[in-house]
């Protein structure tokens, strides 16, 4: 099974590491996509 997660952010510099280990942790086949809008803090 694929699992197929489309993150979008702003400004999430802070929180985004831990966002993205939890859903590695998934036990899942994974993509991962993150949507940027422009951030200012990375």
């Amino acid at each position: 099974m694929l699992l197929s997660v489309i993150i979008p952010v702003y400004n999430e510099i802070k929180t985004l590491p831990l966002l993205l280990g939890k859903v590695k942790e998934a036990p899942f086949k994974k993509e991962i996509l993150i949507v940027d809008d422009g951030s200012t803090d990375g």
